[in-house]
């Protein structure tokens, strides 16, 4: 009984991530007749490259007080 819950839940797990693939586009774009057309999707600009650098000092400066607590 417990290998058919375990063997159902691995089924569930593996299948969700494949069932994002059918929300994409399913609804089609709406039909204006004024001549509007869609604007484009803006993406940000990416970070700069020390601010990310930043993160994991600041990340590793946070984590260093419990990694000597722990000793």
């Amino acid at each position: 009984m417990k290998k058919a819950r375990v063997i159902l839940l691995l089924i569930i797990v593996f299948t969700i991530p494949f069932m994002n693939g059918y929300g994409v586009q399913r609804f089609p774009k709406p039909d204006f007749e004024t001549g509007y057309v869609q604007p484009e999707t803006l993406q940000p600009s990416a970070r700069s490259e020390i601010l990310a650098v930043m993160d994991v000092v600041v990340l590793a400066l946070a984590l260093a007080p419990g990694l000597v607590a722990g000793n």
